[in-house]
């Protein structure tokens, strides 16, 4: 997998989880930018391209469909993938927005092939 030339957001609470996942995608050569709450990843969607955005389902601010509801009007709409840790939280009103959803646990490989998949539709 080589993800150059795409800017790839990281919306996740929990840091080290984070580091894993940015040290990853760096590592296929991916742009990664980091949120740690729903507030500053709103900020990055607002104010940078990012060509997808890796979406923690609960926040410590506002889950992760307070932030759908405000993405799905913006003109340049990054992919998005929800990593979540039951596909319950799962919500029908957003399968045209959402590209994928990551059920935690999940390892690298399946990261990956979620991401490869969300930038090619």
């Amino acid at each position: 997998f080589d993800f150059s030339g795409k800017k790839i957001l990281i919306v996740e609470d929990d840091p080290e989880f984070a580091t894993i996942l940015q040290r990853a995608l760096i590592a296929k050569n991916a742009e990664v930018v980091y949120a740690g709450n729903g507030a500053e990843g709103l900020y990055y969607l607002d104010n940078q391209t990012v060509d997808l955005a890796l979406l923690d389902v609960h926040l410590p601010d506002m889950t992760v469909w307070d932030i759908l509801k405000k993405v799905q009007y913006m003109n340049n709409r990054p992919n998005i993938i929800i990593v979540s840790g039951n596909y319950l939280a799962m919500n029908n009103n957003y399968i045209g927005i959402v590209d994928y959803v990551l059920l935690k646990p999940f390892d690298l490989e399946e990261l990956f092939t979620a991401i490869k998949s969300s930038l090619t539709i």
